[in-house]
């Protein structure tokens, strides 16, 4: 499947932000609890189980997203990077 947006950094960066703005984002630091991961759900519909996770060791959550933008499982998908609190910026890199 071709995708023109994931030719141009500037559609792709423009799509990525949009997601990225459609999150809501805690108040706190939220760790990998099941109250934790509940919060995500409930303020996020759009998110499923395996389609985000915590990683401990940079203590960010990871939320995973296909080529076609939408959420699916990590273990298949691009990983949208969103650090505790730093909301306007967004790293992408595949798995």
């Amino acid at each position: 499947m071709h995708d023109e947006a994931l030719e141009d950094p500037q559609a792709f960066l423009e799509i990525a932000m949009e997601l990225h703005s459609k999150m809501s984002l805690p108040s706190e630091e939220l760790k990998d609890s099941p109250k934790d991961r509940e919060w995500w759900f409930g303020n996020n519909d759009h998110l499923f189980d395996n389609a985000f996770y915590y990683a401990s060791g940079e203590k960010e959550w990871w939320f995973c997203y296909g080529i076609d933008f939408e959420p699916m499982p990590c273990l298949q998908a691009l990983v949208v990077r969103v650090p505790y609190l730093r909301s306007t910026v967004m790293t992408l890199k595949a798995t």
